[in-house]
């Protein structure tokens, strides 16, 4: 089981991006919310909603975001690793059923 920090560490590995791109402030903001469209992406990191996207798709190259909804307009991607540390940690201390 691996907890946020561990998971947050071992993308900065995983994800060919140049310093000081979006990308890498996403990974951040995918901690305290591991579900994201494209207008949260283009809120949180204050990039325009045509750019949003470039921020995404190093995440889903390197393996960190899935997308989910199979949609062609309106998608949405999910950290996986971020969703299942959650869970692990809700099941540890009883606040979720398994």
């Amino acid at each position: 089981m691996l907890d946020l920090r561990s998971i947050r560490s071992s993308w900065d590995v995983k994800v060919t991006a140049r310093r000081g791109a979006t990308a890498w402030q996403l990974a951040d903001i995918l901690l305290r919310q591991p579900a994201i469209d494209t207008p949260t992406v283009a809120r949180e990191p204050g990039v325009s909603p045509q750019n949003a996207l470039r921020a995404i798709t190093p995440l889903v190259n390197a393996g960190i975001l899935e997308e989910f909804t199979g949609f062609d307009r309106n998608r949405m991607w999910q950290s996986r690793d971020v969703l299942d540390a959650l869970d692990d940690f809700g099941a540890r201390t009883g606040c979720r059923g398994t």
